[in-house]
């Protein structure tokens, strides 16, 4: 049998069993408010510390004034001398005077007698044409020569009869004993016989032309260079036809490099600081350790449109032919001189903004100097302004220096 539990004992065991929950959550907040607590404690402790460190921290105690070490730098007093405002241009080396061998008259090449680098004289025969063309009209022009004055022999013959006769008809006709119709007919045969005679004269020198020209024909066959040089090129080879059409192709080429030019192109600015006959020198990185002296033979009078330069012409003397057409060359010319100015080293002059600035030695300080300058060379630059020539100038060590630095100097 199931046991029966009465109503007043249901609730208070509910009563009972609610109490202890009860207990237990009051348990439970004051743990975790202790615990919070103890927490926020050590991060107070913690943000305390951290304040104090930073204020510590941020408070210096006074030290020493750090020593000021002075620049080691090096001086020396402005020059007085010349200098020399220079500019370099770039060209080629070209041959002054160069000239294409050509055949004067057809036909097929015999012979060529110079190779490339060939050294031939003015009037050298370097190549042969075929002569037997040339013969043939010669030979010709000879027989037509022969016929002609075979043809003046007879007119002259023929002339001198018809002579005889007209002057027996005149002495009959001053005696009345020869008719009239008679008396013409010597007369006509005379003037024509003149005649004849000089058509038989032109006829000889026409023929005695064709003779001269048949002889130029065959001396021509021989092809000789117009001027003194070096063979430098070879167009055609034996054994191939020149025509008509063609007879101006070269055969050879030659150039007289016993003087050649340098032409280099030259800005605007710089014609009117140079002139003719004024002397270049000239360099070649193939000969790294020789110069040329040249001499400016010309300038061209119009600007070239497209690079809006003006071709200057130097001439250099090569009696070693060591200077070759095509060779890269620098021509450095001159184009101010200042005598007996105050002169700096470069590397002692800086600029900021437009303005040019130097150090001076004063009392072991750097005092800041500003300057004018003038023309410069590669290591020296003018000072026109702004410079004694008892100052003591700072030339290296410049980069490390301010207005009233402590220096070290080292005289040079």
């Amino acid at each position: 049998m199931n046991k029966i539990i009465p109503f007043s004992a249901v609730i208070h065991k509910d009563t009972e069993e609610k109490s202890i929950s009860l207990c237990l959550r009051v348990s439970v907040v004051k743990y975790i408010q202790r615990r919070n607590f103890k927490m926020r404690l050590k991060m107070t402790k913690g943000i305390l510390c951290l304040l104090i460190l930073s204020i510590t921290g941020c408070v210096k105690l006074p030290e020493k004034e750090a020593k000021i070490e002075a620049v080691c730098v090096t001086t020396a007093k402005p020059a007085v001398s010349s200098i020399i405002l220079t500019t370099t241009l770039q060209g080629t080396i070209l041959p002054v005077r160069e000239a294409k061998i050509s055949a004067k008259t057809g036909g097929r090449i015999l012979s060529i007698f110079v190779q490339e680098n060939s050294h031939v004289k003015q009037g050298d025969v370097v190549a042969k044409i075929d002569p037997i063309d040339a013969q043939i009209r010669l030979s010709q022009a000879e027989a037509g020569l022969a016929a002609a004055k075979a043809g003046l022999k007879q007119a002259e013959t023929n002339l001198d009869l018809v002579k005889m006769e007209f002057e027996r008809a005149e002495r009959l006709k001053e005696s009345n004993s020869i008719a009239q119709s008679a008396f013409d007919k010597a007369n006509t045969g005379y003037k024509m016989a003149c005649v004849q005679l000089e058509l038989t004269k032109a006829q000889v020198n026409q023929a005695e032309t064709n003779v001269t020209s048949a002889r130029q024909g065959l001396e021509d066959t021989n092809i000789t260079t117009p001027i003194s040089g070096i063979i430098t090129s070879k167009c055609l080879n034996k054994g191939e036809v020149i025509s008509q059409m063609n007879i101006s192709a070269p055969i050879l080429t030659v150039m007289d490099i016993s003087t050649v030019k340098l032409e280099v192109p030259a800005s605007e600015d710089l014609i009117t600081k140079i002139k003719r006959n004024q002397e270049v020198d000239v360099f070649l990185d193939a000969y790294p350790k020789k110069a040329w002296t040249g001499i400016i033979h010309d300038i061209s009078p119009i600007v070239n449109p497209q690079s809006r330069t003006f071709t200057v012409t130097i001439y250099l003397e090569n009696p070693d032919n060591l200077l070759k057409p095509g060779m890269f060359a620098q021509a450095k010319l001159e184009l101010e001189k200042h005598e007996q100015v105050v002169c700096v080293p470069q590397g002692a002059v800086f600029n900021r903004g437009l303005d040019n600035y130097l150090y001076i030695a004063e009392e072991n300080h750097a005092r800041l100097k500003q300057v004018k300058l003038g023309i410069a060379d590669l290591e020296r630059v003018e000072i026109t302004e702004g410079l004694n020539a008892n100052d003591e100038v700072v030339i290296r060590g410049v980069e490390g220096l301010q207005d009233g630095s402590r220096i070290e100097t080292t005289k040079k």
